[in-house]
Parts: C-alpha cells; structure tokens; sequence
C-alpha cells in the first residue's frame, strides 16, 4: 500500500472513492478530482467513516479538487464536508474553471509532487 495509490477525474473520480475508501489497506494515496461520493458519502462508506483514525493512519494523502464552476462541485465540496466532519485528514482545493482537462492538468501538476512522499 506505500507504493500504491488510485486516482482519477469525473466518473474516474467516483469510481477512485468507490474502490478506494473501502479498500484503505491496499492504497495509501487517494486523488479524487470533479466528482463526490452521492449525496450521502457518510452512509454509502459507512466502514471508511465509522474509524476516522484507521483511515488517517493508513491514507498518506486524500486529495479532492474540483473547478468553481464545475458541475461536479456539489459533489466534491459534500465529499469535503463530510470528511472534515468526521475529522479525516485531506485536501480540498477549488479552482477556477469547469469540468474540463484545464482543471485536472493544473490538478494533477499540483498533488504529484505530494505522492510518495
């Protein structure tokens, strides 16, 4: 898991937090840009939730980010919010833009250098 990490953007996004969060001892890193996890993150990963220290001790980076214009930003910011109320440590940065590759090369220049780290 030190060496392993997923992301991705838009549904590969969605599909980082759905293989992701239940699956915190094979991945150390987690990038999740333009997308959330539905609209109740808190019931859907109810395991990943339920023991905000595990997943701290096990995550070496959650990453979020989304455009202030993106249609993914609901998503993304209840994503944020739902990890800051269950105190489990990440990044949430929103930029300008849309749901657009503009966004996730920016995004992507700016975690890469916090993997494996």
């Amino acid at each position: 898991p030190a060496n392993r990490a997923l992301g991705g953007l838009s549904m590969g996004g969605g599909h980082t937090v759905a293989i992701g969060f239940p699956n915190t001892k094979l991945f150390s890193h987690l990038v999740v840009m333009s997308a959330g996890a539905g609209q109740t993150p808190e019931q859907t990963y109810a395991d990943f939730f339920k023991n905000p220290d595990t997943v701290n001790k096990q995550l070496k980076l959650l990453w979020v980010s989304v455009g202030k214009d993106d249609f993914a930003l609901a998503g993304s910011k209840a994503l944020a919010e739902a990890l800051t109320k269950n105190n489990i440590k990440h990044t949430f940065v929103v930029t300008e833009g849309r749901h657009e590759w503009v966004i996730w090369r920016h995004a992507l220049r700016a975690v890469a250098p916090l993997m494996f780290r």
